[in-house]
């Protein structure tokens, strides 16, 4: 019966379609005990139903289901809004399941990883209040967690907000194999590229841009203490990004807009609450096999759009100034007169301005949870997916493409049309042909002047895809532009432009290949040859 509900998973297939499977099965004389009352599950209550069966044979963890009530705005009725509590959630896996909270270690051999982690974070955010609150010897039983808020879409396409939280560390792939429905694939996925233990100075030399001397900053790979090949095997940090998210992200609460829209005070309650369990899971802790574990709050991960909306900021890209500069950054001052918004050197003027200011005029229900007494904007934490895929990465695949078309490198005759949607049209056959010929599978139909939002070429185009096509269409200008290295140029004035978009798209890919890496801490940095030709996209693969 385990192997019905996985597929049904898997398909993403309503839980009526469990009884379905399940009767097939049973008529083809595969009874048994758990198959019989899987084939009870019919059209008629089949999520209750199911739910009863995977309790039934213990297919769920036990997490009870709470509510909170919240006042409503209009009159004295309560809307009840059922969560899961991070404490009740945290018990249950401490219990039964320990290594998904501690990077796949039991608990007894544990410490080292948090340890480990803790040293490091120290560099990076010395005023968080673990700093001042606990000492070393408590390191290792402090867990960091993160909460993460988004709104997708649920049925109909109607809006849902899902809050969550997360663990930093990641699994070993023996152990994301177990919930993986390709095992082969997940422990190829895990093989880095050679390059995840390079230092900030190799990359930089190899990049041939600025050296390490002329960067800010210490880099980590060079100190004993703070590198994983001094460190045994249990210390080892691994992202968080690679495996099912059942591993990794645990629900809080999952409310459909026509629940939220009925009173704006539900989205901070649920907050509020959930930073009264921080505050009681960094002081007080849970104990655990005659260990108090203690759980400190990194951050909030999301979107600038749920950012807005947990923080109540009074600076975001909502208030940008038309007639005077305002600021927009919840984070600096960048917007005010003197301050563009735009300055991208190294030492830009907003700079100074970081933590200096908070963007609210009230404290934000997260931020009662402990944290840091200064910077308190600086809980709010960069979604990577929003930030990359969803968002820099969009335009800059909108960029390469509109101004390869303009250079003529999707005209492959003489009689082909310079029209722009022709050139699209032919561009996204290639993206197909190549597609096809590395086994990928885009959810993008065409290239085109809406797609692109390019209407006129004064202005900078961007595609609105999915995240993984935007990954794909990057893989395949990243091929292209490498190929196109690799002999003569149509005019000699593009080599410059077609080697800085090839550089950026490459460095985008291995960046985000990084995030999803777990390196082994056996491989050495190799010296890069700068005369050998430029890498393909195989490591990808």
């Amino acid at each position: 019966m385990l192997d019905i509900c996985l597929v049904c998973r898997y398909l993403k297939a309503p839980a009526c379609s469990i009884g379905e499977v399940a009767r097939a099965l049973v008529t083809d004389e595969a009874a048994t005990s758990s198959l019989a009352d899987a084939s009870k599950v019919d059209h008629s209550h089949s999520e209750r139903n199911a739910h009863r069966l995977f309790n039934r044979y213990g297919l769920a963890l036990k997490v009870p289901i709470s509510e909170l009530k919240v006042a409503n705005d209009a009159n004295e009725d309560f809307v009840t809004v059922p969560y899961l509590r991070m404490r009740d959630y945290i018990q249950v896996l401490l219990k039964q399941h320990p290594e998904v909270l501690l990077g796949g270690l039991p608990v007894a051999e544990s410490q080292g990883l948090l340890r480990t982690f803790w040293q490091r974070y120290r560099v990076y955010h010395d005023k968080h209040i673990v700093f001042q609150h606990y000492d070393e010897s408590v390191w290792g039983s402090l867990i960091p967690v993160f909460v993460h808020g988004d709104k997708g879409r649920t049925l109909g396409k109607s809006p849902i907000f899902v809050l969550s939280w997360e663990i930093p560390f990641g699994l070993p792939p023996e152990l994301l194999s177990k919930a993986s429905a390709d095992s082969r694939g997940t422990a190829s996925k895990q093989k880095g590229d050679g390059r995840l233990h390079w230092s900030c100075e190799e990359r930089t030399r190899f990049s041939g841009k600025r050296t390490h001397a002329q960067m800010n900053g210490t880099c980590t790979v060079s100190d004993p203490d703070a590198f994983n090949n001094t460190k045994p095997e249990t210390c080892h940090q691994r992202c968080n990004n690679k495996g099912h998210s059942y591993l990794s992200r645990f629900l809080i609460a999952a409310i459909t807009s026509k629940t939220y829209k009925q009173n704006s005070k539900i989205l901070p309650s649920i907050l509020q609450e959930t930073a009264t369990e921080l505050d009681e899971l960094f002081y007080t802790g849970l104990e655990v096999s005659g260990v108090t574990f203690r759980f400190a709050f990194l951050g909030a991960k999301g979107d600038a759009e749920w950012h807005f909306e947990a923080g109540a900021f009074n600076r975001s890209y909502h208030k940008t100034g038309v007639k005077r500069d305002l600021p927009i950054c919840p984070h600096c001052e960048a917007g005010k007169p003197g301050l563009s918004i735009s300055d991208a050197a190294s030492e830009p003027p907003w700079a100074a301005t970081l933590g200096t200011t908070d963007p609210w005029e009230e404290l934000p229900p997260l931020n009662h949870a402990p944290y840091a007494a200064t910077f308190k904007a600086g809980l709010y934490k960069f979604d990577p997916f929003h930030v990359l895929k969803f968002g820099v990465f969009r335009d800059a695949v909108g960029s390469v493409l509109v101004r390869l078309c303009m250079m003529g490198y999707f005209d492959f005759c003489s009689d082909d049309s310079d029209a722009i949607e022709a050139r699209f049209e032919r561009a996204f056959a290639k993206f197909k042909l190549w597609c096809m010929a590395s086994k990928k599978f885009p959810a993008i139909r065409q290239f085109s002047k809406a797609n692109m939002h390019f209407e006129a070429y004064r202005q900078f185009a961007w595609v609105n895809c999915k995240g993984s096509d935007v990954t794909l269409i990057m893989m395949f200008l990243e091929f292209f532009l490498r190929s196109l290295m690799l002999n003569p140029l149509k005019d000699p004035s593009h080599k410059a432009p077609v080697r800085a978009m090839y550089q950026m798209l490459l460095a985008a890919l291995r960046g985000y290949k990084l995030r999803r890496g777990s390196p082994k801490p056996t491989e050495q940095p190799t010296e890069p040859d700068m005369n050998a030709a430029p890498l393909g996209s195989s490591w990808l693969f």
